[in-house]
């Protein structure tokens, strides 16, 4: 099942897509909910990022290889650093950086998965 954010004209909501279409939920993705009986095409809507995140803490150089393709020294403990929120963006929404950035941009893949209990 895969759970998306979009935007419907004015509205901000979460819904479940299956089959080029989205679905409106009623309800917490985190609880309980329901599924609303009205479809969205992809055309009609928005996609938008996953999550509105207050904060994001990360973890670098915990993977040795990453250091060593980077020609890091391995660091004793895990460096911790802080990302602004407005550094998650949705599908096909473009990647804004500034122009004295680009030798130093860099990409990796990130994963959040979302456990439950069935209840």
């Amino acid at each position: 099942m895969n759970f998306v954010r979009f935007r419907l004209k004015d509205k901000i909501l979460y819904g479940v897509l299956e089959d080029g279409t989205v679905q409106p939920i009623q309800g917490s993705i985190y609880a309980d909910y329901s599924l609303l009986p009205v479809k969205y095409s992809l055309n009609d809507i928005k996609l938008l990022a996953p999550c509105e995140p207050s904060k994001i803490l990360c973890v670098g150089l915990n993977y040795r290889d990453h250091a060593e393709e980077m020609n890091l020294q391995i660091p004793k403990w895990p460096v911790i650093f802080m990302k602004p929120s407005t550094s998650v963006i949705g599908p096909e929404e473009e990647i804004v950086y500034p122009n004295s950035f680009v030798k130093r941009l860099d990409y990796e893949a990130e994963l959040a998965v979302v456990i439950k209990e069935k209840t």
